[in-house]
């Protein structure tokens, strides 16, 4: 007789990310999340999902939890690969806690351009550094970000956050 496989925490950080993203299922999502073991929620790819998908349902507490899990300044994880603050500072902001969100998107604005400097092709560096350019209310440098991008080919749609050259134009 064959016995069930018991699923890896690969399979299940990408069953997080299909009931996000493709199926809005949040709930769902919560559910396969207690069933990670604490080891995958230390790693970078499992602490970035568990913090999106607590902060898309509302439970900051657990979000900010989650990225504290991540050790360094930067999330290495193929979906989203930038600033821990970024994250930090898009849970203040769904808290209405803009004066703590403004540190956190001051501290990646700064991480950002260090990274922008070493490479200012890079796509997702581009983005968010305009993303914290826009909540940061720095329209003339935001717009300057966001014209480089095009420019350079490198503006890309992104899920996490802010929406895309859309939501950031729409935010401008």
């Amino acid at each position: 007789a064959c016995r069930a496989a018991e699923p890896n925490g690969k399979a299940l950080v990408l069953k997080v990310r299909g009931q996000t993203l493709w199926r809005g299922d949040l709930e769902g999502a919560t559910k396969t999340l207690s069933q990670l073991s604490p080891a995958m929620l230390l790693e970078d790819r499992g602490a970035f999902k568990a913090c999106r998908v607590h902060g898309w349902s509302g439970r900051a507490q657990q979000a900010l939890r989650a990225a504290d899990s991540i050790s360094g300044e930067l999330v290495k994880d193929i979906q989203y690969p930038g600033p821990k603050s970024v994250l930090l500072a898009t849970i203040y902001d769904m808290q209405g806690l803009p004066e703590i969100a403004a540190v956190e998107w001051n501290r990646a604005r700064d991480l950002l351009a260090e990274l922008w400097e070493e490479d200012p092709t890079d796509r997702t560096y581009n983005y968010l550094r305009a993303l914290c350019f826009v909540r940061l209310g720095r329209e003339d440098e935001a717009r300057d970000a966001i014209d480089l991008a095009i420019r350079l080919n490198t503006m890309h749609h992104t899920m996490w956050p802010g929406g895309g050259l859309v939501g950031l134009l729409h935010d401008l």
